[in-house]
């Protein structure tokens, strides 16, 4: 899942413009994820970077930037979109950027929060930790292969990228997030091994968007002085010096995002409960949806007949509108469509999202 560099053609669109789309700014509604050092931390509407889709290619094109987004910390855990939003954005329909999402969400990097919105999800501490240990493992080895192959360009590259990253955290400009990212990216590109930066950009697609924590937490200055010992370590070519420097890099990221994650985990689960005893249906939102939605739990597959039932319908003598109308739903909530069989005969089933597994 290698996400390559951004298109030209950017242009930049606030978080409530853009989940607004042409309604305006009430369809933000944020995920009722209260993290408080992270909400305190960033602003109600950062700005986003998407590009309008070219033709030919749109769902492969639509990832990368959904992909690019996330990486550079365009999303953070605690906002909504909503995919018309996102489509209105790129310029084309909601299919390809359902598709899109399907893969992000499969491999755990965005998932349905409501209705038709998606957003970062939960990361529990456990999850963390998984995700770091590989990050050692992979990281390092990468940064030690790219000791012996950094060239003049590269050094130019990396040395202009830390003088950014330094004048973001000294000016408590977010962009850091971005800059901070294009310094392992760099150095790991530098390893010559696209398999490997392929499998660090799949770590990362899952656990940036928590970066945000690092920002308000004074790590970006702890960072500079880790970034210096892998520069040096770099110039001259001391893998070992290189190794450890980033070993201490995303160790000392880990303690931040340990700490806030589980501050945080009981009052989220507090606030989601009570979120879900008090939520409203938002304007965009199907009436139906909130009912079937707490009918799939515990499923992991249903039929439109089952849920029809459960809605006090009739499903033996319902217009074909009334089905199309069950089936929107289920695939705003990511379920998809499969052939079963029961009772010896094919039936038409929607099959719970692979990433609830």
């Amino acid at each position: 899942m290698l996400c390559k560099g951004k298109t030209s053609g950017i242009f930049w669109l606030s978080a409530a413009a853009l989940a607004a789309g042409r309604r305006g700014s009430k369809s933000l509604r944020p995920v009722h994820f209260p993290i408080g050092l992270l909400m305190r931390s960033i602003s109600s509407a950062p700005r986003l970077s998407v590009s309008r889709a070219p033709r030919g290619t749109l769902q492969d094109h639509v990832y990368r930037e959904l992909c690019e987004l996330i990486l550079d910390g365009g999303i953070a855990p605690g906002q909504s979109i909503t995919i018309q939003a996102l489509a209105n954005a790129f310029g084309v329909s909601a299919m390809p950027v359902r598709e899109a999402l399907q893969r992000l969400s499969a491999a755990h990097v965005l998932t349905v929060i409501s209705g038709r919105s998606i957003g970062i999800p939960p990361l529990s501490k456990e999850r963390m930790l998984d995700l770091r240990r590989v990050r050692l493992e992979v990281e390092a080895l990468a940064a030690e292969w790219a000791t012996a192959r950094m060239d003049a360009a590269d050094f130019r590259k990396l040395e202009q990228l830390l003088r950014k990253a330094e004048r973001a955290a000294d000016e408590g400009d977010r962009a850091y997030i971005g800059l901070n990212r294009a310094i392992h990216f760099t150095i790991y590109r530098a390893s010559g091994s696209d398999v490997l930066v392929a499998i660090i950009e799949n770590l990362w697609l899952q656990v940036s968007p928590y970066f945000h924590f690092l920002y308000s937490s004074g790590n970006p200055h702890q960072a500079k002085k880790i970034h210096a010992q892998i520069l040096e370590g770099l110039r001259n070519r001391d893998a070992d010096m290189v190794r450890s420097g980033l070993i201490a890099d995303i160790e000392a990221a880990g303690r931040v995002l340990d700490a806030a994650l589980g501050a945080d985990a009981d009052r989220r689960q507090a606030d989601n409960t009570l979120n879900e005893r008090f939520r409203r249906p938002g304007p965009d939102e199907d009436p139906w949806e909130r009912e079937i939605a707490a009918s799939l739990r515990g499923r992991s597959s249903v039929t439109i007949a089952t849920l029809l039932e459960q809605l006090g319908q009739r499903p033996d003598g319902l217009q074909h509108a009334t089905g199309q109308r069950v089936g929107r739903i289920l695939q705003s909530l990511g379920w998809t469509r499969a052939q079963r069989r029961i009772g010896g005969k094919p039936v038409r089933v929607y099959v719970k999202p692979a990433s609830d597994r």
